[in-house]
């Protein structure tokens, strides 16, 4: 288990604003989970990036007795984590879901190829584009406001930039789908909008940031090439969508069984994980990565543990039987 308890701090040199404003505004962009705070420090900006979770217990009253049974103060919440293995599958149980780009960066370190299936549960499509520059190659990004550079194909430095809040719980798949473009399924709880697109296709790569054009940030382009997105709203749907052989990464946030919002909106959320583990069935064999997001301030925290601990054992019936 894991966590990260401090703020984050950032110096940068006093010239680079005449006032700390636009400081602000562009910490806010570049590090959307994390309220920032600028002060001057002599000849430089000093940016302070503190934890946002705190607000989420205004949306759950049952989040902070939770987190404190659990031994985590409100500040170690976007670093807690813990790893595991279930038979051949990298498991991994964390609060913020933008780690589960850090247990798809162990697997493509481990030797991962092939084009992945991407089983994306969750009441959100999480495919937001992280304001990153794009590096040399398809596997490197570099942050706007510091010198970091975060290479997929290095999990401590992917562990790294989700600590530092490079990567957002909105934002943690598309730089994937630089690295490795896949086939996603979006298994959703509900219906889409009417508006909203079930099937897209798409490019993660760069393009010229506005700032400095010589510079490439990520972006997304629809196209007809790189990955795909389907949305389903059937977990017995998710088979016709998977290719024999096809190395399949198991997203999970739990506010895809309980969304906070449908308390107070009156609709209903609530799946089983049943459902979803014989959904996972028919190509079990396949599953390579579970990662499993708690979501503070999206799924009500007094139904976590009996969410993960179904999952858990769910996915050792599937892995006894693949």
């Amino acid at each position: 288990m894991e966590t990260a308890a401090r703020d984050h701090v950032i110096e940068l040199p006093r010239g680079i604003a005449t006032e700390p404003a636009p400081l602000v505004r562009l910490a806010r962009e570049c590090y959307p989970d994390l309220a920032p705070s600028v002060e001057a420090n002599g000849t430089s900006w000093r940016i302070r990036l503190s934890s946002r979770a705190r607000e989420a217990a205004l949306f759950d009253p049952d989040l902070s007795g939770v987190l404190s049974g659990m031994g985590i103060g409100f500040e170690s919440v976007m670093g807690w984590h813990r790893w595991d293995r279930i038979g051949p599958v990298l498991w991994l149980e964390s609060l913020n879901h933008s780690w589960a780009l850090a247990a798809w960066s162990r697997w493509l370190e481990a030797g991962g190829r092939g084009r992945p299936f991407l089983v994306h549960v969750d009441a959100h499509d999480d495919l937001a584009v992280p304001p990153l520059l794009c590096g040399a190659d398809n596997t490197t990004l570099t942050g706007v406001m510091e010198d970091f550079t975060v290479d997929l194909k290095d999990s401590a430095s992917v562990c790294s930039a989700v600590h530092q809040g490079l990567v957002g719980i909105g934002s943690f798949i598309t730089p994937f789908l630089r690295t490795m473009p896949s086939d996603v399924v979006h298994l959703a709880p509900t219906p889409a909008p009417a508006d909203a697109p079930m099937r897209r296709r798409f490019t993660v790569g760069g393009a010229p940031w506005r700032p400095d054009p010589r510079l490439s940030r990520l972006a997304l382009c629809e196209d007809h090439e790189g990955s795909t997105y389907y949305r389903i709203e059937d977990p017995g749907d998710l088979a016709d969508a998977h290719s024999a052989g096809a190395p399949v990464l198991v997203d999970i946030d739990l506010d895809y069984f309980e969304l906070l919002d449908s308390r107070a909106t009156g609709a209903s959320t609530c799946v089983s994980p049943r459902a979803v583990l014989d959904g996972l069935e028919p190509f079990a064999a396949d599953i390579a990565v579970v990662t499993v997001a708690c979501s503070p301030g999206f799924c009500p925290a007094g139904r976590w543990a009996g969410l993960v601990d179904e999952l858990r054992a769910g996915l050792r019936e599937l892995v006894g039987t693949a």
